[in-house]
């Protein structure tokens, strides 16, 4: 059996607490949890927030996953033919709609596009944002559904 490499084992245990705690951890519970110091799982935490794998919650300090993986595991998925699970959805509502139709998934105040179907009607051909990071603003992807700018937390009122 090949031998661990000690530092991926950590940023694995590291991104395995941050999933199955959706509030997010602190550098203290997850070095405890862990067993291995504040300050080495601070710099793996860094490093992980610099490559957007993680955020820091400005409120609780807690640590939380991002959409990171989830982009890593679509763009694998993209490679094996996983489209074809969601991509009938997305073109039935596109062919109702005569719209381009784009899954995307939001983080935070970024969202990233996952998926897309044009309507079969549409004259117009638009850019589909597929694999694209973008920042969530004062808005909506979906028609109708508007967000209250004096709200905080951009959820809908």
């Amino acid at each position: 059996m090949a031998r661990e490499v000690a530092g991926i084992v950590r940023a694995m245990r590291i991104l395995e607490s941050l999933a199955a705690t959706p509030d997010g951890v602190s550098v203290r519970d997850l070095s405890r949890a862990i067993g291995c110091g504040k300050g080495t799982i601070s710099k793996m935490l860094d490093t992980l927030e610099q490559r957007h794998y993680v955020r820091r919650d400005a409120g609780s300090g807690r640590f939380l996953l991002t959409w990171r993986l989830l982009a890593l595991a679509f763009g694998h998925a993209d490679q094996a033919g996983m489209p074809r699970v969601f991509l009938p959805v997305l073109q039935e509502l596109a062919d109702e709609t005569d719209e381009l139709v784009q899954l995307a998934v939001v983080d935070g105040d970024q969202v990233l596009f996952v998926g897309k179907a044009e309507g079969r009607g549409q004259t117009i051909r638009l850019l589909p944002l597929v694999g694209l990071w973008s920042l969530v603003l004062i808005g909506s992807l979906r028609r109708g559904n508007h967000c209250d700018p004096a709200s905080e937390s951009g959820e809908p009122p």
